[in-house]
């Protein structure tokens, strides 16, 4: 459900991926131990809300590390500072 997100600037290696794909692509399948109807909706429901508040906080931290690099070039600009 997650897709591969970027973090940090480094793709996530494809050990941890296939890691954690592993329970989802075994042989026998998974056996629920509740299989309500409508508590699984509201799993559902709960793991699609944390799934967007990740998306969000993985664009805001992207967002916010674009802006502090910039700043960091226009301060560097701004005060001739040495690399």
């Amino acid at each position: 459900m997650i897709k591969t997100e970027i973090q940090f600037g480094k793709p996530v290696p494809d050990s941890v991926i296939e890691r954690n794909n592993k329970p989802l692509k075994g042989n026998s399948p998974l056996a629920l131990l509740n299989t309500n109807p409508a508590e699984l909706k509201l799993l559902y429901n709960e793991a699609a809300t944390k799934e967007k508040e990740l998306q969000v906080y993985n664009s805001f931290i992207r967002w916010a590390k674009e802006d502090a690099e910039n700043l960091m070039i226009q301060i560097e600009d701004e005060y001739h500072f040495k690399k």
